[in-house]
């Protein structure tokens, strides 16, 4: 049975257990604000966004995370963080299972995906999480593939961006940092 409404349960929770973090696979160095493990844990413990890994999760986190720049002031960013928060959401929406159709139709429940978006000094950081442990791989997709240019949009409209496991805990968290 799909979720109601599309995206399933939607809830902003906060996460107040301790999270350590595992060695980063960044594929750029990893910026000085999320570089260390406390910085990391304390970004993960605030309030953040809970979807259903559901497609329509991918167009709940683009509106919010238009709101929440709205709300605060950061209007010449919207556009960038919009596109970065797009793509790492369908990543994960499609590590999950969720755009596959034959899920949800066995009776499996989607699993959920996570949104952090943080304000930071010299731009917002935008963290998605995922309970597949397969770190993302920046593809060469040809001029006719369909796909293949999600990471390859988010390097270009963010200044670095990586991803880490979890230790103890299933799936990775991908980030970025779009520079304002």
């Amino acid at each position: 049975m799909l979720p109601s409404g599309g995206t399933g349960i939607v809830r902003v929770a906060v996460r107040s257990r301790v999270r350590r973090v595992a060695k980063s696979s960044a594929p750029v160095p990893v910026p000085s604000s999320p570089s260390d493990e406390q910085a990391l844990i304390d970004r993960l413990s605030q309030a953040h966004l809970e979807m259903t890994a559901w497609p329509g999760a991918v167009t709940l986190a683009r509106h919010h995370a238009r709101q929440l720049l709205w709300d605060l002031g950061l209007k010449e960013i919207i556009e960038p963080v919009e596109l970065v928060v797009s793509e790492l959401v369908t990543n994960a929406v499609r590590a999950s299972g969720g755009l596959d159709s034959h899920q949800s139709r066995r009776g499996k429940p989607l699993p959920a995906v996570c949104l952090w978006l943080t304000s930071e000094p010299n731009g917002v950081l935008v963290l998605v999480w995922d309970s597949c442990p397969l770190l993302p791989v920046r593809q060469a997709p040809g001029l006719d593939d369909d796909s293949g240019r999600g990471l390859l949009l988010v390097e270009m409209f963010s200044a670095v961006w990586g991803s880490f496991e979890l230790v103890d805990e299933p799936g990775k968290v991908v980030w970025a940092l779009c520079e304002s």
